[in-house]
């Protein structure tokens, strides 16, 4: 408040001085940790919506846009595909390069006559589209996931 003593405000100043840049970045890094998003957000005709992450079956690049597929349809998000990886790296496993899938959503790996690893989810059904394929580079890392679960 004004007027300012000098030796009120060298005191203030020396106080907050204290907290280290590396203080506050691990403060920061606690908060994070305690508090991941339970929700991804979409924008839908104008308006902005939560899908709760337990909701959500698998997210498949393409491109530059990240489309949601969760229980109730399907919805276009602004996060990419390295950060949900890395933010939710123990419920989604990545099992393409353009796609994450629930961990708790898969109820099977199957191989199909040509040979290829697919990804059967729970609750789909054959005419919904949802054959996932798994590359063979991350297949080993898929079994593993899956498991320790």
């Amino acid at each position: 408040m004004k007027p300012v003593r000098r030796e009120r405000l060298e005191r203030a100043l020396e106080q907050a001085a204290r907290i280290s840049g590396n203080a506050l970045q691990q403060l920061s890094a606690d908060q994070k940790m305690q508090s991941q998003r339970q929700h991804v957000c979409t924008r839908e005709h104008g308006q902005l919506r939560l899908i709760p992450i337990t909701d959500i079956r698998y997210f498949n690049a393409d491109q530059k846009y990240v489309t949601v597929h969760h229980s109730d349809g399907q919805s276009l998000i602004d996060d990419s595909l390295k950060q949900l990886e890395e933010e939710f790296a123990g419920r989604f496993v990545r099992i393409h390069r353009n796609s994450l899938v629930a961990v708790k959503h898969i109820d099977r790996l199957e191989k199909t006559e040509d040979g290829k690893s697919i990804v059967v989810l729970r609750n789909s059904s054959p005419d919904e589209g949802d054959m996932l394929t798994i590359s063979r580079r991350h297949l080993a890392d898929v079994r593993r996931q899956l498991k320790g679960r």
